[in-house]
């Protein structure tokens, strides 16, 4: 029986460290078409976005106290964090308190 690899996020984010109270995330893509086809961007959604989580802080990781944990995803307020750019890979940096949701499926 073959095995099948989880798909690979990308390795360059790993020059970087949460911080504190801070908490890595990629966003993941979602792709959103009116009834007619028309592609929406994500700017014309109204839903927060989502991600999965890359990193966490020491305190942060105190203070989720396993609410969620890597690799988790996650729903977080729309305009938190700070978007970081290493290697061509595109991370967000958000404060543990802006992640609003744990997604569990």
């Amino acid at each position: 029986m073959t095995k099948t690899k989880p798909q690979d996020p990308g390795t360059s984010w790993k020059t970087l460290d949460a911080v504190g109270i801070r908490v890595i995330v990629r966003e993941v893509a979602k792709e959103a078409t009116t009834s007619g086809g028309i592609l929406l961007p994500d700017v014309a959604q109204e839903q927060p976005p989502e991600g999965v989580v890359l990193g966490i802080g020491a305190e942060a990781r105190d203070k989720i106290a396993g609410e969620f944990t890597l690799g988790s995803h996650v729903v977080f307020l729309p305009h938190a964090g700070a978007r970081v750019t290493t290697k061509g890979d595109v991370v967000k940096v958000l404060r543990w308190d802006d992640v609003i949701a744990v997604r569990r499926e």
